[in-house]
């Protein structure tokens, strides 16, 4: 019942957004894609590093990861997300390369749809990641990661 709520909620997030604002746009702020590069930096160098908890600052309490990688395709909160995580690292995951395609935000939250490339287990996997971000204080934090391959 929880992904379709997500799916909602992620439709109209993308809805309100007025425009497409990608990587290269003078709309978005330097230092705000620097922010979102620098967390998407952050979490394929705590994934390679083989400790998954270097992800949990990076991740809202609440947050959720809808995959098919997870057993009933969704993982709800960071403890679980982090397991889920922690067992790809365990069975031979490794990101080779994580790019941002695009942008939208407003306000205090931002979707970014992601490629990345990863090995697992010696098989290459390509596949895209739509990651909801929310500002808290000074810092941004995932709030909906899904995955599709």
């Amino acid at each position: 019942m929880r992904v379709p709520v997500l799916l909602t909620i992620f439709v109209l997030i993308v809805s309100v957004f007025p425009q497409d604002h990608t990587p290269g746009s003078s709309d978005i702020p330097d230092s705000l894609m620097s922010v979102f590069n620098q967390a998407m930096n952050r979490w394929m160098d705590a994934y390679n590093g083989g400790d998954a908890t270097k992800l949990v600052p990076l991740y809202d309490e609440n947050a959720e990861y809808l995959s098919s990688h997870v057993t009933g395709l969704v993982a709800s909160g960071r403890k679980k997300l982090i397991e889920n995580f922690q067992n790809g690292i365990n069975s031979g995951g490794h990101i080779d390369h994580l790019e941002i395609l695009s942008v939208n935000y407003s306000c205090d939250l931002a979707t970014l749809v992601c490629k990345y490339e990863a090995t697992n287990s010696g098989q290459k996997a390509i596949g895209r990641n739509l990651i909801v971000m929310k500002k808290t204080g000074d810092s941004w934090v995932i709030i909906i990661h899904m995955t599709v391959v």
